[in-house]
């Protein structure tokens, strides 16, 4: 068995039968899990938002201040700054000694990369036609417990739901025009 971004060959160069692997669900309701089948969340919706944001533009980093200008756009700047390192002491703890190497915090950006780690929004623009899972992720929207977090942030995420949706508008017109019986369904 693998998980999703791992090989069987991967998990025997670790000694092990299958490597470890941080999936982070963004569509539909938002999740967290490892391969051991331990689950965490961070306790608030914006720190929940935070790890969305970095993990959509994985492995590129985000701006702290495009962070604050996304989840803290009504609040003082000096405020809104102190939010988010709040936020993201919160990310490290809930991720973890095992886990905390994927989160890179510097002086002036965030981001999350690393081996080990599966976003499935990511995965769905490289899932193969045919792929049953994937297609049933594309009928949830993305991160749809998160809707009101703050205006810009509803905006980003509109802009975000609305790049799925032309995503997965393309990956099925793909599906349909290798299929040799159009009729033929999932």
């Amino acid at each position: 068995m693998t998980f999703a971004g791992t090989t069987q060959q991967e998990g025997a160069q670790r000694g092990q039968g299958v490597s470890p692997v941080l999936r982070l669900r963004l569509m539909g309701h938002m999740a967290i899990d490892d391969s051991l089948g331990r689950v965490s969340l961070p306790r608030t919706r914006k720190s929940r938002a935070i790890l969305a944001i970095i993990a959509m533009a994985s492995p590129r980093p985000v701006l702290r201040m495009n962070l604050t200008a996304l989840l803290w756009s009504q609040r003082q700047k000096e405020q809104a700054r102190a939010s988010l390192r709040q936020a993201v002491h919160e990310l490290q703890d809930v991720l973890g000694p095992a886990w905390g190497r994927l989160l890179h915090a510097e002086r002036h950006h965030l981001s999350l990369h690393g081996g080990g780690l599966s976003v499935d929004a990511l995965n769905l623009h490289t899932a193969l036609p045919g792929n049953r899972d994937a297609v049933r992720q594309f009928q949830n929207p993305l991160l749809e417990d998160l809707t009101g977090l703050d205006p810009a942030f509803d905006r980003w995420l509109t802009e975000e739901r609305g790049r799925m949706d032309r995503a997965a508008l393309v990956w099925g017109e793909n599906i349909l025009a290798e299929q040799k019986d159009p009729v033929q369904q999932f």
